[in-house]
């Protein structure tokens, strides 16, 4: 969508003729793509991460940015500026504990959800902003993925040992995609965009039985426990095989500027981003490019943050 030139966020469109990119109802929507609508998303998920960051110190969790939040503090010392989510990561035990206890601390300003409870979440947990209502800008994906349609999110991550032989990270990460992706796989096949190898695959996973899912999982956690904490890779047994690091990489966590904040990061920050993003990650891709999740967005008794 293209940058409109306001100081302050304007309501959005309701035309629903625009391809589905807005919300049928323009009552109290704002435009992501005004500015002043992106401090305010930017605003709300640097309080969240602050109160995050404060409920991981009080329980002694380890965590650390991740993804296009590590981004934005390497490459803009905060949010990047077309961004509408935050992105953490978290070690599996460290997860767990967060999951029982960081509700407590947190209060109703914020819901922690997980694919136990909602098996069309993509990262191992969200923290969703409590009054938040975002639109999304996939009207097509609106219609597969109920969740499409949810509010201002911070996506966890697990950040699991993996196997150090590229075969056997293989096999396990394979395995592991398929239990993740089997309770929306044939939802998701229907889905335009989804590539033909892809779309095989979902439709493996559909098919699996459930018994066979389950002796998956005992076989894969048998074997997570065997793997010696040197490798690492993100999602739930290691999901995310193709992109591997070290522990050095990672370990001692320093940290860095994150707007008004201090938060965790690992230690080789930029050996750690030329893993996900290659070694131009600290060249901002074209304005066209510069994709987000929303379209728009409704705050709700958040006066706090609006």
């Amino acid at each position: 969508m293209r940058a409109v030139e306001e100081d302050g966020p304007r309501t959005a469109r309701s035309d629903p003729e625009t391809s589905g990119m807005y919300p049928r109802s323009g009552d109290g929507w704002l435009d992501f793509s005004a500015p002043g609508t992106r401090a305010i998303v930017h605003a709300a998920l640097t309080a969240a991460l602050a109160d995050i960051d404060a409920a991981c110190r009080h329980l002694g969790i380890t965590y650390w940015l991740h993804a296009g939040s590590l981004l934005g503090a390497v490459r803009h010392g905060g949010p990047i500026p077309w961004d509408d989510d935050a992105d953490l990561v978290m070690p599996p035990d460290d997860l767990q504990a967060f999951i029982a206890h960081a509700p407590a601390l947190l209060g109703l300003k914020y819901s922690i959800e997980t694919p136990a409870e909602d098996p069309f979440i993509v990262p191992d947990a969200k923290v969703y902003l409590a009054g938040t209502h975002t639109f999304s800008k996939d009207a097509e994906l609106r219609r597969i993925l109920p969740t499409a349609n949810d509010g201002l999110f911070v996506d966890i991550f697990v950040m699991a040992p993996v196997s150090g032989c590229r075969l056997t990270r293989r096999l396990e990460g394979q395995l592991a995609q398929l239990v993740h992706v089997r309770p929306w796989a044939a939802r998701l096949g229907r889905y335009s965009s989804t590539s033909l190898s892809y779309r095989l695959k979902l439709k493996a996973a559909s098919h699996l039985p459930r018994a066979c899912t389950s002796v998956i999982v005992y076989w894969l956690n048998k074997r997570s426990r065997r793997h010696p904490n040197e490798f690492f890779s993100t999602g739930r047994f290691g999901r995310n095989w193709q992109r591997v690091y070290h522990r050095d990489t990672i370990f001692p966590l320093g940290s860095r500027s994150f707007g008004t904040l201090m938060l965790p990061t690992p230690r080789d920050s930029d050996s750690y981003l030329c893993t996900l993003f290659g070694s131009d990650f600290h060249i901002p891709p074209p304005p066209g490019r510069r994709g987000g999740h929303i379209s728009a967005l409704k705050m709700e008794g958040r006066s706090d943050i609006a």
